[in-house]
Formats: structure tokens, C-alpha cells, sequence
């Protein structure tokens, strides 16, 4: 099931816990604030939308207007920083 309203609540409460705009983390830049907030967001996605409620990669990214390797890419980095699966 894949609810837009999750990713908005995910969304906001990244941007909020970095102290970012949304339009900012959602925007093209690579700068390290913003890209680290992107990841976080994707890491949350894969990680607590699960079974039921799981969410593709293609539709995580697209809500920040990224692709799905992105949000592979991003998951993979969030879960090395924090040494877990």
C-alpha cells in the first residue's frame, strides 16, 4: 500500500529533527545537510513502512525526485553510519 500521507509525516518530521525546508531537502543540491536528510528520510521509509504498508524505492524517490537507485543508495548509506541492518 502505497500511502502518500506516510511519506508527507516521514518527510515533515525529518526536516523538522535537521531543522531543514522541505523544498530545500526535495531540491537538486548535494550539500551535505540536505542530502544526509534525504538519506535519513529513505532509511525511515524502507525501514518502519514494513509488510502491509511497505513502500516501493520508485515511490520514495519519487516524492523527493529522486529514483529508485537513489533510495537504495541512500538506505544502504544511513545503514552503514549506524552499523545495522
Amino acid at each position: 500500500m502505497n500511502n502518500p500521507k506516510h511519506l508527507e509525516l516521514t518527510f515533515n518530521l525529518v526536516c523538522n529533527f535537521f531543522h531543514l525546508d522541505q523544498d530545500e531537502v526535495k531540491g537538486r543540491s548535494r550539500k551535505t545537510e540536505f542530502k544526509e536528510a534525504r538519506f535519513y528520510f529513505f532509511w525511515l521509509c524502507r525501514t518502519y513502512y514494513t509488510g502491509q504498508n511497505r513502500l516501493s524505492l520508485q515511490f520514495i524517490g519519487n516524492y523527493v525526485g529522486r529514483d529508485h537507485a537513489t533510495v537504495l543508495n541512500g538506505w544502504r548509506k544511513v545503514v552503514d553510519w549506524r552499523g545495522t541492518n
